[in-house]
């Protein structure tokens, strides 16, 4: 139970601050839209409060590569708005962000926040970076190319994993072991 309210509160967590980022001020007065989204107990209940108000998400989340593409979401927006939803999960990788070393590329996120705000919608961004669902997919390629900065799980007679783990070669315990029950 206590595990659940923590995961509870890191979600409406993410998605204070996502609301608020990517709000339009339409609306809102200029005191409660520069307000920090934050949770208000009210009597037994927790609210999360946005531009200074109760704020319940009604979202929608698109499949892990759905926002990757602009054009590939334009069509969809829409659908979001048809079913009155005013809140969409979308997942945001780190082989999206920073393709190249040291070099980042913002400019199809940057695209969909600004679709995400023309349709009232707030979004929330899930970000994939080094693991997602138990595998390394979503790292950038240079990253996934070099096995020397960056190391893969290894446990005895099993081939070298794809995922990367710097921390089971300094601790020198496989991580696979160290899940283990």
């Amino acid at each position: 139970m206590k595990q659940r309210r923590l995961v509870s509160c890191a979600v409406v967590g993410c998605l204070a601050l996502a609301a608020t980022q990517c709000a339009t001020q339409s609306g809102s007065t200029a005191s409660a839209s520069s307000e920090i989204p934050h949770l208000r107990k009210h009597g037994t209940a927790t609210q999360l409060i946005v531009d200074g108000k109760p704020y319940l998400a009604r979202a929608g989340e698109l499949s892990n590569n759905g926002a990757t593409s602009v054009e590939y979401m334009a069509p969809i927006w829409p659908n979001f708005v048809e079913a009155k939803l005013n809140t969409v999960l979308a997942g945001v990788s780190w082989a999206q962000i920073e393709p190249q070393e040291g070099k980042f590329d913002f400019s199809v996120l940057d695209g969909i926040v600004r679709e995400a705000r023309s349709h009232k919608l707030r979004l929330v961004l899930l970000w994939f970076a080094s693991y997602k669902n138990g595998s390394s997919s979503y790292p950038p390629d240079w990253l996934k190319r070099d096995f020397e900065r960056f190391p893969r799980v290894q446990a005895a007679g099993v081939k070298v994993s794809k995922c990367s783990a710097p921390s089971a070669m300094r601790t020198g315990t496989p991580m696979r072991a160290r899940l283990r029950p």
